[in-house]
């Protein structure tokens, strides 16, 4: 068995934050890739393509992800908000913003079938 020089992975689209990466998530529908960084920002990856939903804040969000119709999208962290995107195919549409407190938001599930919600 011979073995190949091409690599195993190519990379195939790249974007710059201004902090470290702090949380990732994958669509389930599609190719969309939601990025968080340790500054407040929150980007899409998708088909490629950058598309910025949030610029940095100073605050950290945390944790990020998706419902799973695709549907929604939530972001949280250091702010202690909820910040939650409509996920339409022109361009995803803030819709609210939950308030917490001062408690610094670390964790957030989306039920398996349904559009809930939860964290921490």
């Amino acid at each position: 068995m011979a073995l190949s020089p091409q690599p195993l992975v190519a990379l195939s689209a790249q974007h710059a934050l201004s902090d470290y990466v702090s949380a990732l998530a994958w669509s389930p529908v599609g190719y969309t890739l939601a990025i968080a960084s340790g500054s407040g920002e929150v980007s899409l990856l998708h088909n490629s393509l950058v598309v910025p939903l949030e610029p940095a804040s100073g605050l950290s969000i945390d944790t990020i992800g998706f419902s799973s119709d695709g549907q929604w999208l939530a972001a949280a962290g250091q702010s202690g908000n909820v910040t939650l995107w409509q996920m339409d195919k022109e361009s995803p549409q803030p819709l609210d913003s939950l308030e917490c407190g001062s408690a610094w938001v670390d964790r957030l599930q989306w039920h398996p079938q349904k559009n809930w919600l939860a964290f921490n």
